[in-house]
């Protein structure tokens, strides 16, 4: 792992640790209802975080959090999304495995791209 992806990674459970270890309990991040499979951190977009739910999409917060959104255009249908990767210099390029093969968006997440219509490079 990159130093930089390290040390974005250790401040994002920092974040999550402090959130409740003042009065000992959890605080939810996200408008999520049901389950989220997968939380990915953009080493290249500080405060960038992608959540994967169950048979639904992918979800993007771009302030550590506070807020997300959800990010589906392109996506066939609600999907079960496995993982979520985003390149580690190239805040545009992110990954996401679902039950239907790898998705690839180029935009950040706001559109993603079938399997079959893209270079995996």
């Amino acid at each position: 792992m990159h130093r930089k992806g390290l040390i974005s990674a250790l401040v994002l459970w920092s974040l999550i640790a402090c959130a409740g270890a003042a009065d000992n309990a959890w605080t939810s991040l996200g408008p999520f209802q049901g389950k989220v499979n997968c939380i990915a951190l953009s080493p290249a977009a500080p405060g960038t975080l992608f959540a994967g739910k169950e048979n639904d999409a992918v979800y993007r917060s771009t302030d550590w959090g506070a807020h997300w959104q959800k990010s589906s255009s392109g996506l066939s249908g609600a999907l079960d999304i496995y993982a979520i990767a985003p390149h580690p210099s190239s805040p545009a390029i992110v990954y996401a495995a679902t039950e239907l093969g790898l998705y690839k968006s180029t935009n950040s997440g706001n559109n993603w791209i079938e399997p079959k219509w893209f270079d995996y490079a």
